[in-house]
């Protein structure tokens, strides 16, 4: 069910190259990570981290009306974008655009320029899932707010209405809910009974055994394809 977007080469950034070994990269990254368990403030709103892993990195953002991210990319990691609510739309540099309704996804693959803006009347609740996990990996070609050329933000707040994001295996951390109580997020193996539980509004694949590099599978209770995640290890988004 994801739509992938590809655009012509003057769109599209190619992966940068490094001798760093994967693991060497994944911890020097990870040694700069600790803010980001905070809530981060942006101009248009503000988001905060809800699941993450060596691999994968899950993130829930707050626009509001008539805003927009910058147009930017990640030249390592391909990204999928989650309508939980409001109205929007992805735009991309050459004249494409995919609409953002409640229950849509768009897949942006690594390389590729977007922002992502909200209507003039709603507030635009998502869910963005990043794999490889690596905040850092963002080139800003414009921006609104004059972010452009600049890297992810350094700062973060404390909210006491934020749960505090847990460590649920090793290496592994996620928070149990969103900050407006609105959603649930919980992982496990995937079972017969969830696949009928019409609470669970997305499932998303984190067995990182079964994942191409960059990969991301996401699935809803609309696809055919749900009963593939059966036994497999899945984050999952539940209404509250």
């Amino acid at each position: 069910m994801n739509k992938k977007i590809h655009t012509t080469d003057r769109n599209h950034v190619e992966s940068t190259t490094s001798t760093t070994t994967d693991s060497e990269r994944k911890f020097q990254i990870f040694d700069k990570d600790v803010h980001l368990n905070e809530l981060i403030e942006k101009p248009w709103g503000f988001e905060y981290r809800v699941y993450c892993d060596d691999t994968f990195d899950i993130w829930r953002l707050h626009i509001k009306t008539s805003q927009s991210t910058s147009m930017h990319c990640h030249a390592n990691k391909d990204t999928v974008l989650i309508c939980l609510s409001g109205s929007g739309e992805t735009r991309f540099l050459n004249g494409e655009m995919h609409n953002l309704t409640q229950g849509s996804n768009v897949y942006i693959t690594k390389g590729i320029y977007h922002q992502t803006v909200s209507s003039v009347d709603q507030e635009l609740q998502l869910i963005e899932i990043e794999n490889p996990r690596n905040k850092y990996d963002l080139i800003r070609l414009s921006d609104n707010y004059g972010r452009e050329n600049t890297s992810y933000e350094k700062k973060s707040v404390s909210d006491d209405s934020l749960v505090n994001l847990k460590e649920i295996d090793a290496g592994s951390f996620m928070r149990s809910e969103d900050l407006t109580k609105d959603f649930k997020f919980s992982t496990g193996h995937f079972t017969q009974k969830e696949l009928l539980d019409k609470k669970i509004r997305f499932i998303i694949g984190i067995n990182r055994v079964d994942h191409k590099p960059g990969e991301i599978r996401i699935s809803n209770h609309k696809d055919n394809a749900l009963k593939e995640f059966i036994g497999k290890k899945t984050f999952m988004i539940s209404d509250y």
